[in-house]
């Protein structure tokens, strides 16, 4: 699901320091009337200590600065998230590769990545289908470094993968038969963004990518005709 960016981000800051301020008028109008009225009422051979009346002032002061340090910092960090959020929305369109094994199945292909730290024995491929079950299982290359994996939608036993989300599971082992773990890169179309948790996530076929785990961007392919 695509949400719209949120531009109400900053009148929602400052509303709710003009809120505290109103509420801090209110106090101080209240305070200025009692002292007039104690100033009008004192006996004059024994006259108000006028002492505590300034500190009060000065502390009305204090606050209202405070209150408007803090509006300006609210909006500073509305700000800050609204440009991210504008940020994120640049990615719809574009082709990226993020770290993670969730790919989509789309217009016939899925397309992967993983890499080896160290060469490999063996390797084993498998699509995982969103109930966890291989769907397809192949042998990949076994030499340190990245390979990418490109998938048709082929079914080792099935007549072909319907479109949907699709997981890629590496298998390496090493001469030892031990385990060799491999980073495991997804390959996809970002079609939305997706801001109900607040972090500006990036939908590939309904995938919520972070921008924190992408690790490449390929634009549109543009075509330019003569006429």
């Amino acid at each position: 699901m695509v949400d719209a960016v949120d531009v109400n981000a900053l009148t929602g800051a400052s509303t709710k320091a003009q809120t505290s301020k109103l509420k801090l008028t209110d106090d101080f109008d209240t305070f200025l009337t009692l002292l007039t009225t104690q100033l009008q009422n004192q006996d004059p051979l024994e006259p108000l200590d006028t002492n505590q009346f300034t500190q009060q002032l000065v502390e009305f002061a204090s606050v209202e600065q405070l209150i408007d340090q803090s509006a300006s910092l609210e909006d500073l960090i509305a700000l800050q998230e609204e440009t991210t959020q504008i940020g994120a929305a640049g990615y719809i369109g574009n082709t990226i590769e993020y770290d993670g094994s969730a790919a989509p199945f789309v217009d016939g292909k899925a397309n992967w990545a993983y890499v080896l730290p160290s060469d490999a024995t063996s390797v084993e491929l498998k699509v995982l289908d969103s109930s966890g079950t291989a769907v397809f299982t192949t042998d990949g290359a076994t030499s340190a470094g990245v390979h990418t994996f490109d998938w048709d939608g082929s079914e080792n036993f099935g007549s072909g993968a319907a479109p949907g989300n699709y997981q890629l599971s590496v298998v390496a082992k090493n001469s030892e038969g031990k385990d060799i773990t491999a980073e495991i890169r997804s390959i996809g179309k970002v079609t939305g963004l997706d801001l109900s948790s607040g972090e500006p996530l990036l939908s590939v076929n309904g995938i919520l990518v972070s921008t924190s785990t992408l690790l490449g961007v390929e634009a549109p392919k543009t075509t330019i005709s003569d006429s």
